[in-house]
């Protein structure tokens, strides 16, 4: 999976808070403790199954809840045109 993060934002944190700003559409979204999180990550590369292992050991949830917050938090990004998920092409390797 291949994470894009819109060119047009512009983001600062403060507190534990994210706020990103899109340029774009001159409209600010907030992000609390966990969507800011789950953002640092993103930035960092991790995959799906790396973020929601540490989204559950920060926040002390279970996985199944945090893996379907996860996803609809992504879709949520997706939606706002904050981000764009490129899945992977798979390589074949028979010959």
């Amino acid at each position: 999976m291949k994470i894009n993060i819109s060119n047009t934002i512009s983001t600062r944190k403060i507190g534990d808070e994210l706020f990103i700003f899109d340029r774009r559409l001159s409209k600010i979204h907030n992000l609390n403790r966990v969507g800011a999180c789950i953002w640092d990550l993103l930035k960092l590369g991790l995959d799906n199954n790396e973020i929601i292992d540490r989204v559950t050991e920060r926040f002390e949830i279970d996985r199944y809840t945090a893996q379907r917050d996860f996803e609809e938090y992504m879709q949520e990004l997706q939606n706002k045109q904050l981000l764009s998920v490129k899945e992977s092409p798979v390589n074949d390797t028979r010959k």
